[in-house]
């Protein structure tokens, strides 16, 4: 009986010709779209599950507030970490890390910047899941000037020679013994990293003393728990070490403390605090693309239910037969089904390539290096036969269901047997197929203008044409006037400045008390030299830029407008804020005041923010460059670099990029819809195909008649446009409202946004729809209109 059925059904396959290759391309598009998203889903969802034990993994952190201003930090105190092995059973390891830095790297006379060289402590590589290709994982960090590099950094230094053994020295300070090389950590770990140096080479550095400091929030802390473990009580007894270590000294600064516990494997997407090991991922992003997956393989589902109806009466008189010969609704039933899943296993195996196909794309969009075959992927590729069995069900059970129930002597006789209720619910789908479509093209129409809002507002500085170089080491930030007398002098540079901090990245906040309030308040600052403010083009309101020929202007601020209005001034120059520090306490004078610019994304909105003139080391300098001959004058400002700080490279980041990293995911988000809404699309306009297919079939008699009465070609393909009109105006109605919706939602992230009331991108949409129908049933309504009468009514 199975081997009749799938005879049968590649037969019926190759008889079908076209209508075959569009049900098996359709549905190949969508079984492809959806592997391509899923495979992105469960990439972001597998985060830090590969380590042993995951489950048992918890990252502290804590919740300060200070002046009534509160904030999440992923970090903890150095001590932590012993108290928690010593005095909790539970615990059975603790693991700290700190933040990554830039180091300078010099190896064999050879010199680069490597962002991504962590300090751990030495059971890092037998607590976690990282791989280690030589060395043991027990030994590799004992000794605290020791270090573990990576294979690409192990390629890239000594080629395909066994680095273990050699020296590398960092920062122009210390010398590091290679004992190990690490495999590359997998693209789903939240713990990056090039190389690991020993945590303890913290204390050999910077003393006992500095570290052991327990106000001092600065490490990544990491511990594993065993059987004994229970939330409650360890939480208790944790606020009762801090109460004992530092409440005393907490209150005596205002500061409250709490804290709390992170699964390893919910970091990735359930954090988003100022400092991270590794950008975080977007929960609603995971879910809204496992939405898109589902519809668009729904509306391929939906074009084979109506593309095998559309042609239903070529095989009315089979089910007729089969039903006269014995066969009963569930031999039929079973039958179609099995021929549906005859066209899924096909359109799945024409998915493959094209995933393949599609993936270099796909990872140029989500920044990933993903292949389907991987191991990565073991978990779609062990439940691909029960995907495709699935999609078989979804799309050939409709069909199934109505072809066994016709009347087996209607369908011998010729008749017709569907009722007006199916040819509803067949409507409905393509309504829906067409509502799903519209949605997207919405969203991504607001999506992209959001985005041209963010990168057309004015920002209050100016982002372009500006370099930023960290000034990585204490000597290189010791000489940055001799720095800037070297640079000054190149053609292109037009402008040199240094600061503590620069527009995108994490501004300081500490307590002060400006002039008119009873309390402190926790204000955003930072340290600038007096060339910033003109270098940035951010504009002064009111008074006057710092100037060296004052030297009281080390005492001196200036406020942004928001500072001025915050704090209820009404004439800001002249106007005090002190920075308390018990006898040594601060007091600046506001000298002038500068318009808003966002310093931080404008997820956010602008707050108050005091700048201070540079009395210290910088931590960055600013480079204002003529894009005119770019690169030439990088190499010119390279040279002399090398020539003031041999030993230390010049590396550097645009402003721009680094400012526009912070919608990195909106871009993604953009780029992802954009790909899958034309898709979507496409696979619309096959159904849309299929549905006019039907029409024609079900209305030859009647366009045969009105021909003989006289009715003109023209009237008749306006009977079939009509039809898709009033379909088309309900969908675009509901997709309207659908669009509005969770468009509005997702602009409610932003502090500043556009309003989802722009008439052009629903007209657009609509404009959009209008033509995929119009090309997708012209054909068949004009190849209807064009039909000899004779030949339509010549059986009748």
């Amino acid at each position: 009986m199975i081997r009749n059925y799938i005879i049968t059904a590649i037969r019926n396959i190759s008889k079908r010709g076209v209508f075959s290759v569009i049900n098996i391309a359709g549905l190949a598009i969508g079984i492809a779209c959806s592997i391509l998203i899923l495979m992105w889903v469960d990439h972001e969802l597998s985060y830090d599950r590969f380590h042993e034990r995951h489950k048992d993994i918890y990252r502290i952190g804590f919740r300060a507030e200070m002046l009534g201003t509160s904030m999440d930090v992923p970090v903890a105190m150095a001590p932590l970490a012993a108290e928690l092995k010593q005095i909790f059973p539970e615990v059975d390891d603790v693991v700290r890390i700190n933040v990554p830095e830039n180091n300078n790297v010099s190896v064999n006379n050879e010199h680069y910047v490597e962002p991504l060289i962590i300090k751990a402590d030495s059971s890092f590589f037998s607590f976690f899941g990282f791989d280690l290709e030589t060395g043991d994982p027990g030994r590799v960090l004992r000794d605290p000037f020791s270090i573990v590099i990576t294979r690409d950094l192990a390629t890239k230094y000594f080629g395909n020679e066994n680095p273990v053994g050699e020296v590398i020295r960092l920062n122009n300070t210390h010398d590091y013994t290679i004992t190990g090389v690490a495999a590359n950590p997998p693209s789903n770990s939240h713990i990056t990293f090039s190389a690991v140096v020993p945590f303890m080479s913290l204390y050999e550095i910077r003393g006992q003393g500095s570290m052991d400091h327990w106000l001092s929030l600065s490490y990544f802390t990491y511990f594993r728990v065993n059987e004994s473990y229970v939330e409650g009580a360890f939480f208790g007894r944790l606020a009762d070490l801090f109460e004992e270590r530092f409440g005393e000294q907490a209150r005596e600064y205002g500061i409250a403390i709490e804290p709390f516990l992170q699964p390893v494997a919910s970091i990735h997407l359930g954090s988003d605090m100022i400092v991270e090991l590794s950008p975080p991922g977007n929960k609603a992003s995971v879910y809204i693309f496992l939405a898109v997956s589902i519809f668009i393989l729904g509306l391929a589902c939906i074009n084979f239910m109506n593309l095998s109806t559309a042609k239903a009466s070529v095989r009315s008189k089979e089910v007729g037969i089969r039903k006269v010969t014995g066969a009963t609704r569930g031999h039929l039933i079973r039958q179609f089904l099995g021929e549906s899943t005859v066209y899924s296993l096909i359109a799945a195996l024409l998915a493959i390539p094209m995933v393949e196909l599609g993936l270099p794309y796909f990872n140029n969009i989500t920044g990933l290096e993903m292949s389907f075959f991987s191991g990565a992927n073991h978990r779609i590729l062990l439940m691909f036969p029960l995907f495709i069995l699935f999609v078989g069900v979804a799309a050939g059970s409709y069909p199934a269901f109505v072809l066994s129930a016709w009347n087996p002597l209607k369908t011998i006789r010729g008749g017709k047997a569907e009722s007006s209720g199916r040819s509803w619910l067949r409507s409905g789908l393509i309504v829906f197929q067409m509502i799903i479509s519209i949605t997207l093209v919405i969203c991504t129409g607001f999506v992209w203008k959001q985005l041209n809002y963010i990168n057309s507002k004015d920002l209050g500085f100016e982002k372009h044409d500006k370099i930023i170089v960290n000034l990585i080491t204490r000597d290189m930030r010791s000489r940055y006037e001799v720095i800037e007398q070297q640079l000054q002098g190149i053609p292109g540079v037009n402008g040199i400045s240094f600061s503590t901090s620069y527009p995108g990245t994490v501004f300081s906040g500490t307590g002060y008390k400006y002039e008119g309030a009873d309390d402190e308040s926790v204000i955003n600052f930072f340290h600038c030299d007096q060339n910033y403010i003109e270098l940035m083009d951010i504009r002064i309101l009111q008074g006057r830029n710092f100037d060296g020929a004052y030297a009281t202007d080390t005492m001196a601020v200036l406020v942004n407008e928001t500072a001025a209005r915050t704090f209820g001034w009404t004439d800001p120059l002249g106007m005090t804020i002190i920075r308390p520090r018990g006898e040594d306490s601060e007091t600046y004078h506001v000298i002038g005041v500068v318009g808003d610019f966002h310093f931080k994304s404008m997820h956010q909105l602008v707050e108050p923010l005091l700048i201070h003139l540079l009395r210290g080391f910088p931590r960055y300098m600013t480079l204002d460059i003529s894009p005119v001959n770019f690169h030439l004058v990088i190499a010119d400002i390279r040279d002399a670099w090398d020539e003031i700080n041999p030993g230390d490279p010049f590396e550097f980041k645009l402003l721009s990029d680094e400012y526009d990293f912070h919608y990195r995911s909106e871009i993604q988000l953009g780029r992802i819809f954009t790909f899958f809404s034309l898709l979507a699309f496409l696979i619309a306009a096959l159904g849309m195909y299929g549905l006019s297919s039907f029409m024609v079939e079900n209305k030859t008699k009647e366009i045969g008649v009105r021909k003989v009465f006289g009715a003109s070609e023209k009237s008749i393909v306006l009977i079939f446009f009509k039809q898709f009109g009033i379909w088309l105006i309900l969908a675009n109605v509901v997709s309207w409202v659908l669009a509005w919706y969770f468009t509005g939602r997702w602009l409610e992230m932003f502090a500043y946004r556009i309003q989802v009331a722009d008439p052009l991108v629903f007209a657009a949409a609509a404009l959009l729809s209008v033509m995929v129908v119009f090309i997708a049933s012209g054909y068949q309504s004009l190849k209807a209109a064009l039909i000899d009468p004779a030949r339509s009514l010549r059986y009748e």
